[in-house]
């Protein structure tokens, strides 16, 4: 029996001179159906894991979405959504293309034929960087002002051109630390049992 759609919870809104939109959202337990938009949608989940699938661009994803895990949307690519737990909070960015492909001209890419890779609970540090940024300032009140504001929302649109773009040379983050998917099932561990006193070798 398919789950009930439900609408999400808007928390918070704004948006930028240059036409990125971003909100802090909740998503409850349930099916959600979203039409393909002309605007390229970052995802950055917010707080405890959360259990859910996703359809779209032909392909079905799942898992458990942790603190940081980024979806990317490419334009005019609908998506359904099941949330099997009512923890699904997200940072949710809209980037218009008219942007990117200016960023991309500038960056010597032919914006004409670059198109924005889809990507599901993938990590990126730089980028989870700047939305945690952008999510600080939103809480504050935006407290620094509007041109603090624009210019995370273009080094947002910046690091998404460089990195997860099809038409860029793609260079693999080198780290002597944990590996992407290693990361993930250390991190859903610990949130799993921060009541609990964790060694290294429970890690």
């Amino acid at each position: 029996m398919p789950q009930e759609s439900r609408l999400p919870n808007v928390l918070e809104y704004a948006g930028t001179t240059e036409g990125v939109a971003f909100e802090l959202r909740r998503d409850p337990m349930g099916v959600l159906e979203l039409p393909g938009v002309e605007n390229v949608l970052i995802g950055v989940h917010v707080g405890a894991p959360a259990k859910l699938a996703c359809r779209r661009d032909g392909k079905r994803y799942s898992g458990t979405a942790v603190h940081g895990d980024i979806d990317i949307i490419p334009a005019d690519t609908p998506s359904q959504w099941e949330m099997h737990d009512e923890n699904d909070t997200t940072l949710l960015l809209s980037l218009p293309q008219t942007l990117l492909h200016t960023i991309a001209h500038e960056s010597g890419l032919d914006g004409a034929r670059m198109e924005i890779r889809n990507q599901f609970q993938i990590r990126d540090t730089e980028l989870e960087a700047l939305c945690w940024a952008m999510k600080r300032e939103m809480e504050s009140g935006y407290q620094s002002g509007r041109f603090y504001l624009d210019g995370l929302a273009v080094a947002v649109a910046s690091r998404v051109v460089a990195r997860h773009n099809s038409v860029a040379k793609l260079t693999e983050e080198r780290s002597e630390g944990l590996g992407g998917r290693r990361l993930k099932q250390v991190l859903s561990f610990i949130e799993d049992q921060l009541a609990e006193d964790l060694s290294l070798e429970q890690m």
